[in-house]
């Protein structure tokens, strides 16, 4: 299982339509769905959908506060090692 966030830009969408048409498994994430800035609810989110990674297509807008959430899940995410098992 694979999570992508940003699943409706150019390229979120290549990423889940290419996946898909390989029977991949994969679920789209939209960046209102959970709190950036929470390392401890991101992790919640990779287990509750036990994957074990995400992949973060979502840009920058130029919207305020759509640009601050994704900041925030860069600073959330950074060089991180969640340790699942």
């Amino acid at each position: 299982m694979l999570l992508v966030i940003g699943s409706r830009g150019f390229i979120g969408s290549s990423i889940l339509r290419q996946s898909m048409s390989m029977g991949g498994d994969i679920t789209a994430i939209e960046p209102s769905e959970f709190d950036y800035g929470n390392p401890a609810k991101l992790k919640n989110l990779l287990l509750y959908h036990n994957a074990p990674c995400l992949i973060n297509t979502a840009g920058y807008t130029g919207k305020p506060n759509v640009d601050t959430k994704i900041a925030q899940l860069r600073e959330s995410i950074g060089s991180r090692k969640f340790g699942f098992a």
